[in-house]
């Protein structure tokens, strides 16, 4: 009879995957809000918990709410012999197992159209509050653009949103990334975050890239600055530059430097794309 996997083995190998999470978490600790980890730790948690071996279906992975729920499915996958955590995808793969990126298809464009111009969120993405028509936007879409890719759900296809490297200056070594996600995403489930990931990584690995830019306002730095976290370092910012709302926001300059983002990438790999 093979031993039970205990309680402590299964923290010792999430906490070496994800080390936020610390050696003594709650059981009752939800995978997709952890309020203690940030949003690219959760994001990790999940992948994380969805790597493994003999992966559970969808449906039952979206059943797996909270760590102990989670233990459950790996008492039931040691039980079987088989190891915890499943191979991981090579870099270039430009896949983890819940996110891929894959290029961007006609279909595609009406749900990042009406992403763009929803009231809820169009504050947020290029075109803040305009609207142009279908095909004005259809003809945005590719200016400037030097690569971009649909984020999609790796298991079922659906699309979650857009990731896009432009404006690049090869003779300068730089380039800007930009995203949009798409109004019907489930933002808790880290798709947007994994796949920006991805796209830096693929930019950084494609061309020689020194540093790659975003620009930010005020209301949209925390959220994604706490979403990737150590690499980015802020280089400039814009006093009371963008308006919205009866108030001014700052503009940030950030910026992700080759050097911090192989030091990133060299730890997080493994846990993304087992």
């Amino acid at each position: 009879m093979r031993p039970r996997l205990e309680w402590r083995d299964f923290v010792h190998e999430l906490s070496k995957l994800v080390p936020g999470l610390g050696h003594h978490p709650d059981p009752g600790t939800r995978v997709d809000e952890a309020g203690h980890l940030d949003v690219t730790e959760r994001a990790l948690l999940r992948q994380a918990v969805s790597s493994l071996a003999g992966r559970p279906p969808a449906n039952l992975l979206d059943s797996i709410t909270t760590l102990s729920e989670a233990f459950d499915w790996y008492q039931v996958r040691a039980a079987n012999g088989t190891a915890l955590f499943a191979e991981a995808l090579p870099r270039e793969s430009l896949a983890t197992a819940d996110v891929a990126l894959r290029p961007l298809d006609p279909g595609d464009v009406p749900a990042l159209y009406r992403a763009s111009l929803d009231p809820a969120e169009s504050y947020r993405w290029r075109f803040r509050g305009a609207t142009p028509s279908l095909q004005q936007f259809n003809d945005a879409l590719y200016q400037g653009t030097l690569a971009q890719f649909a984020v999609t759900d790796r298991p079922t296809g659906s699309l979650h949103g857009l990731v896009v490297v432009y404006n690049a200056m090869h003779e300068g070594g730089w380039a800007y990334v930009a995203f949009q996600r798409v109004a019907n995403a489930d933002a808790r489930r880290g798709h947007m975050i994994v796949g920006i990931i991805l796209m830096i990584d693929y930019a950084f690995r494609t061309w020689p890239f020194r540093k790659l830019y975003g620009e930010l306002p005020s209301y949209n730095y925390e959220s994604i600055v706490g979403s990737i976290g150590t690499p980015v370092v802020e280089e400039g910012r814009l006093k009371d530059h963008m308006y919205f709302d009866g108030n001014y926001y700052d503009m940030h300059i950030i910026a992700i430097y080759r050097e911090a983002w192989e030091e990133f990438a060299a730890k997080w790999w493994p846990v993304l794309s087992s």
